[in-house]
């Protein structure tokens, strides 16, 4: 029983630092793209 309850709350602790990193990571990739959309933006009007 101690091994079942275990597992869940390892795989929590792990989770949770991956899906933060995922966030930051995105906000890594959106922001440059959205920068230059808007600078293109601005150079076409």
């Amino acid at each position: 029983i101690r091994h079942i309850r275990l597992r869940p709350v390892r795989l929590d602790t792990l989770h949770l630092p991956t899906v933060q990193l995922d966030t930051v990571l995105l906000r890594i990739v959106l922001l440059p793209t959205v920068l230059l959309r808007m600078l293109l933006l601005l150079t076409v009007l």
